[in-house]
This record gives C-alpha cells, sequence and structure tokens, in this order.
C-alpha cells in the first residue's frame, strides 16, 4: 500500500522557505490555515511553487506516523514521530514560529509579542503576555476608535539606520479566550479551536493595506479595572522593559509530546543580545514608550488623546 504524501512550502519574510512533508492521513485545511497565520508572524503559505525552491529549502520538515513520538534532526532537516491522525497538534504551529524567531534574529528581524495598531501614519505596538488583554484592548480600538491592525498577536520589526522602529510583518489571525466568542460572533467568520483558546480571522475593513509602518509608541498594556495610570517611561526603564520581548524566551522554544521533549533551536549569542541593546538605545530618539494600566475605556481613550495630540 502506498502511504499519501502532502508537501507543503511556507516562506518568511527573509525569504528563509521550509518544505513540510506530511505522511500519511493528516490533512492541513482552515483549521490548520488560521493556526499557523495566528502564531507565525509573516509567514506565506506558497500555492505556486518554483521548481528552484523545491530542490533549494531551507529546512525540511517530515512528519512519520507512528505510535512512538521522537524528534529526531539530520543536517536540515528535522523528522516527526507522532500520531496525527485526528488533527496536527498545537505543538507544530509552535515549532514553526519557534524556528521562524531564530531564523529572523540573525538577519537582525525581531518577532514581538504584540499587537500593532494605528491611524493613517502613527502606528503603535500594544505590548505584554498572554492574558493582559491586549487583544481585548486593540478590538476595542478598531470597533470604537476606527484604528487599523497591522498585526494581531506577534509583529516582526527592524531597526532603521535612521533610528525608528518598522514594523514589516505580523500575525493576520486573532486569538481570544473561549469566553469573548460570543461578543465576537457577530464580526468573525469560520474559528478554530485549540486548547481553552480559539482563533479567528477579522473582517478585511479592520486591517491596514501598508507593508510596513513606522512604530512611534509602545503600550504595556494591562486591564485591571481597580487602577487608571498612563505612565512614561525614561530611557532606561524602556530599554529594560522592551529588551526581553525582543529575545522572546517565553515563546522561542517549543515543548513537544506534552513535555518529553523539547525544540530550543539556534542559541542566541552575545553579539546578538548587544546588537539588540544598542539599537534600542538609539530608536527611543523617536519612540515613546508607557505603562498603561486600567479599565479598557480608560486604556482606550488614553490611546485616542495620544493620537488626537498629533
Amino acid at each position: 500500500m502506498i502511504s499519501k504524501i502532502t508537501t507543503l512550502y511556507f516562506s518568511f519574510s527573509s525569504n528563509f522557505v521550509i518544505s513540510i512533508i506530511l505522511k500519511g492521513k493528516v490533512s492541513f485545511r482552515e483549521r490548520e490555515e488560521l493556526l499557523l497565520r495566528a502564531y507565525v508572524p509573516g509567514i506565506k503559505i506558497m500555492e505556486m511553487v518554483q521548481k528552484n525552491i523545491i530542490n533549494n529549502s531551507d529546512l525540511i520538515i517530515s512528519y512519520c506516523p507512528s505510535k512512538y513520538q521522537k524528534i529526531s534532526y539530520e543536517d536540515n532537516s528535522i523528522i516527526i514521530h507522532d500520531d496525527w491522525s485526528k488533527e496536527i497538534p498545537v505543538y507544530f504551529f509552535h515549532l514553526i514560529y519557534s524556528i521562524s524567531h531564530h531564523v529572523l534574529l540573525k538577519k537582525d528581524y525581531y518577532t514581538i509579542h504584540s499587537a500593532c495598531v494605528g491611524k493613517e501614519s502613527q502606528w503603535s505596538l500594544l505590548l505584554g503576555h498572554t492574558g493582559v488583554g491586549k487583544t481585548t484592548v486593540m478590538l476595542d480600538l478598531l470597533h470604537n476608535y476606527r484604528f487599523k491592525m497591522f498585526s494581531s498577536n506577534k509583529t516582526i520589526v527592524r531597526f532603521k539606520k535612521n533610528f525608528y522602529l518598522e514594523a514589516i510583518a505580523g500575525t493576520t489571525t486573532i486569538t481570544c479566550k473561549d469566553s469573548a466568542r460570543d461578543k465576537l460572533k457577530t464580526i468573525v467568520g469560520q474559528t478554530a479551536n485549540f486548547v481553552n483558546r480559539f482563533a479567528c480571522n477579522l473582517p478585511d475593513k479592520y486591517s491596514a493595506s501598508k507593508s510596513k509602518v513606522k512604530i512611534g509608541r509602545v503600550y504595556f498594556v494591562r486591564l485591571n479595572p481597580a487602577v487608571e495610570e498612563c505612565v512614561g517611561l525614561n530611557n532606561f526603564e524602556s530599554m529594560v522593559s522592551l529588551y526581553p520581548f525582543f529575545l522572546d524566551y517565553i515563546n522561542s522554544g517549543t515543548i513537544l509530546f506534552n513535555g518529553k521533549d523539547f525544540y530550543d533551536g539556534a542559541p542566541i549569542t552575545t553579539e546578538i543580545k548587544k546588537k539588540i541593546l544598542s539599537s534600542l538605545k538609539r530608536s527611543l530618539i523617536s519612540l515613546n514608550v508607557y505603562s498603561l494600566n486600567g479599565s479598557l475605556d480608560f486604556i482606550s481613550k488614553t490611546i485616542e488623546k495620544h493620537y488626537e495630540k498629533i
């Protein structure tokens, strides 16, 4: 009996190409595409593949059906042994992000755990780890204040030579807690469930049409109705707060097979760390950084007022 083989090709902003070879009864459908676009910023699923790309992929990931779980590495290939007969597990999408994160770091692109929103020529990053309310704030700005979304959850940025930070790509799918499903049902389409969250696309009217934007502000947001505070950070406070997000240690590794194994990717060198700090220090000339805590109404209105001043 001949096993079914499906080959997919993904590319990133740095023109890095991954070939995914799926053997056996495993499908890559709308759920998988939604989750891939939710986890991996700037990824493109290549439908029309040139022959030279097929023969020269930068990395090949092969899935082999097996009741035993194992990951192995050979030169420019990764081989995963597991049972994906029901569905492709969430760790696969984490793995693709981890790989892209390390590839981009080497090319001076940085994946920041943030949403990117704005109006016309003014764009901001909403920073914070999972659960602080980034997506909730972003959706309120889009729906009630006419902001546009450049990226939903992870943003690829680079430092420009004339000392500013530029966003060049991002995730296009949003992820929300299950508790928010009813609130969003009037504006979202197809959803994909995973853990206690779901992924979905927003209507095109909320998305920015730009391919890159200049970042002028960064907000460390946290929904907390018990306080109302907006504090501008000085340069040193800004560097200390922003630096870990450029390394993204929390999301850059992938736990595999329910903790039986771990993908760590390439180590982040001291040279890369020093380059980030140096570039970050220069970019703060044109970057305002805030710590913004409070109710949803307070946070959104504060951001809107900053936009009204310019």
